[in-house]
């Protein structure tokens, strides 16, 4: 299991490298996050210490739901958010200027 905590509510390349190396991760809510990945499904949530033991707890326990959440952001992340979809989407928003 990875673990982030992002300082200045950003969404950091630590999100974004977890996932694609297929470990679940637990990461504080930040804003637009909502946006990228599929909450509690690609990506464990938290906003306080109390959320983010029990996301450590669940996913200790429940190897099916650790093992679809690694599978399910990894998944997003591939698909969505590498180099290459960021340069796709970059040359659309320009040629449709």
């Amino acid at each position: 299991v990875g673990f982030n905590m992002s300082i200045a509510d950003d969404i950091n390349y630590r999100i974004f490298e977890t996932t694609s190396c297929q470990v679940p991760l637990i990461t504080n809510m930040v804003p637009s996050l909502e946006k990228l990945y599929k909450l509690d499904e690609d990506l464990l949530v938290y906003t306080n210490m109390k959320e983010l033991l029990g996301c450590c707890m669940w996913l200790a326990k429940d190897e099916t739901a650790r093992n679809q959440i690694t599978t399910n952001g990894y998944q997003r992340t591939v698909n969505s958010h590498t180099y290459l979809h960021r340069a796709q989407l970059f040359k659309e928003l320009i040629e449709n200027a």
